[in-house]
Order: C-alpha cells, then structure tokens, then sequence
C-alpha cells in the first residue's frame, strides 16, 4: 500500500514538474529568445538597430555605425523592454512585442514588432528578429518570407 502510494505521489511531483515547463518562459516572445542577440529594422526613414550583449549599434540615414550601451530588458508576459543610450545623444527606450510585422518595404515577414522612442526625440516602430534568422535569411538569399 505505502509503495501505490508513493508512486503516485512521485507521478503527480513529475506531473507538476511538467505543467510547470509548459508554462513560456518570460525571455521567449512569439517563439524568439529576446535574450539572444536581436536587430531590429524599420523604414521611414529606414533604420537598424542591433543589441547584443549589453551595446547597441544604431544606423539610420543621418548617421552610420553608431554605437551605446542598453541594459539587460525587463521581460514581461509578451513584452521585452531595453533602456540605453547612444554615444552623444539622448537616452531610448526599445520595446519588443509578439509580431507578425511587416516593414512595409519588402516582403519578409518577422516575429516581433519594435517601437522606439527618446534618441534625439525620435519615435520608430519596426520589425525585429534575432541576428541568427537575418544570418540564416542572408545566406539563402532569400527576397520574402518569413525571418526566423
């Protein structure tokens, strides 16, 4: 009787366990790690920004290769948020949200949408996925589809 009665204590801990790795993790957002390094894109006037391990490079028609420093995101359900800085302009902040997205100047499709504000006043709204998927996208050459 005690040894019915373990098993299933240890079949409901398991379970338990299980339900509890169901559950998305906080860092996943539309199926991306937010953690990994990101690029976001956008056009009007056309932009990149990319985050990767605690800096920023910034790239729009004004001015190319510009560099800062971003805090670790504050993750939310669906919602990553950065706050940081480009050298010798004003602070941002970069909010990331479940997609799809689409830039509006090509055919490719990305999981997360992008807004941007604060930098010298301005206010994006783009497209993001992780480095690894625009890497992936650019060696296979492709003009549309889906960037993942």
């Amino acid at each position: 009787m005690i040894g019915r009665r373990l098993a299933a204590l240890v079949l409901a801990a398991l379970a338990a366990a299980g339900a509890a790795d169901a559950r998305p993790a906080r860092h996943m957002i539309n199926r991306v790690n937010v953690l990994e390094p990101l690029i976001a894109v956008g056009a009007e006037p056309f932009w990149d920004i990319s985050l990767t391990d605690g800096r920023v490079a910034w790239n729009d028609p004004a001015e190319e290769n510009q560099t800062g420093s971003v805090d670790a995101p504050v993750l939310t359900r669906g919602k990553a948020v950065w706050r940081g800085r480009i050298d010798g302009h004003g602070p941002f902040t970069l909010t990331v949200t479940r997609g799809p997205c689409s830039d509006g100047m090509s055919e490719f499709v990305y999981p997360l949408t992008v807004h941007v504000d604060g930098y010298d006043d301005w206010v994006l709204n783009g497209c993001a996925a992780t480095a690894a998927a625009f890497e992936r996208r650019d060696r296979e050459g492709r003009e549309d589809g889906e960037v993942r």
